[in-house]
């Protein structure tokens, strides 16, 4: 939701779900594409900002030129919760994952480019 009230001045995930359902209107017909495809599924506006450079950069192709089925299970969280998923508990390791690697594997040999 804070990306819809930053993008559109909304403040409750009905007008959010209004506003996104006005521009998945332009899309009629079944999607051809990973562009029709994400804007049948959340509009314009989020399809430009958040979707189609990372998607067009992860792919190295245009949008256009990707099929629709890419992105068909497009998750769209109307909520002010900024957490990843939708559990009780979750964080990130105190240090760092790299710092949690290493405790793991104190006092254990590694061998990095062995050829067994």
């Amino acid at each position: 939701m804070y990306t819809f009230n930053k993008m559109w001045s909304v403040v409750t995930s009905e007008e959010a779900t209004a506003k996104i359902e006005e521009q998945c209107k332009e899309i009629t017909g079944e999607p051809q594409n990973l562009e029709e495809q994400a804007i049948s599924l959340v509009g314009r506006d989020i399809y430009e900002k958040l979707i189609k450079g990372y998607t067009e950069k992860q792919w190295g192709r245009d949008c256009k030129e990707l099929p629709s089925f890419i992105i068909e299970r497009l998750l769209v969280r109307l909520t002010f919760d900024n957490n990843y998923f939708n559990v009780l508990y979750q964080g990130i390791p105190v240090g760092g994952y790299t710092k949690m690697i290493a405790n793991l594997l104190d006092g254990i040999e590694v061998r990095l480019n062995t050829d067994y």
